[in-house]
């Protein structure tokens, strides 16, 4: 699906534009924002699904400042969502730009020495690792202990042992999701915390509302 989000439309014109920019770029949902606000942005973001794009027509109306730019492009190509912006020509699912995003990984990717004794900290992470390997502590409390994300827990495992399976947490659904109700995370936090894609959380809610559970 085709997703388009425009920013500084008043109310008597919002309207027109969303008729002109639907006509322009030929797209299935308009999101929209007045100046200094970020409401329907947020609302977008927690409304994509997988492979869906989001065109804008300038950078500018989706972004402040570089750095928030590059966040957002990182969050899409996590959501494997893409990016297409007309005026500056920014399309994401090209492979250049898939090359470009992938390099965003490496920076939450923690520096290891090269020569001399591991720090401290991947010491204990190891030590962690062995003993959910070998059924002492789950990762929930691996990462609690550590204070880190699965995400940094998992690639040092896989370091470790290249063929390991992350682990999905699909039990932590019904806290999420009041989370996400809530507003205090979005839906694709959410998944990373569970480690599953948009449209198995999707799936999930879907399931609860059939099943009548909250």
């Amino acid at each position: 699906m085709r997703i388009g989000y425009i920013k500084g439309i008043s109310i008597l014109r919002k309207d027109f534009a969303n008729k002109e920019f639907c006509e322009k770029y030929k797209v299935d949902r308009i999101f929209a924002d007045k100046h200094g606000e970020w409401i329907a942005r947020r609302e977008m973001i927690n409304y994509l699904r997988e492979s869906d794009e989001v065109v804008v027509e300038d950078v500018r109306d989706i972004s402040n400042s570089v750095g928030e730019l590059m966040e957002l492009l990182h969050k899409f190509h996590t959501m494997q969502v893409h990016f297409c912006c007309e005026k500056q020509r920014i399309y994401t699912s090209l492979k250049d730009w898939e090359r470009v995003l992938s390099l965003l990984d490496v920076f939450e990717q923690p520096i290891e020495p090269d020569k001399g004794r591991a720090p401290r900290y991947i010491e204990d992470l190891d030590d962690c690792i062995d003993m959910v390997n070998n059924g002492i502590m789950t990762v929930t409390e691996a990462c609690e202990q550590m204070n880190i994300g699965r995400s940094t827990y998992y690639r040092r495992a896989r370091v470790i042992n290249p063929k390991i399976a992350k682990e999905r947490h699909t039990e932590d659904f019904d806290m999420y999701e009041r989370m996400v109700m809530c507003r205090e995370i979005s839906i694709a936090e959410a998944c990373r915390r569970m480690n599953i894609g948009v449209s198995t959380y999707y799936k999930l809610r879907k399931d609860r509302e059939n099943s009548g559970e909250k």
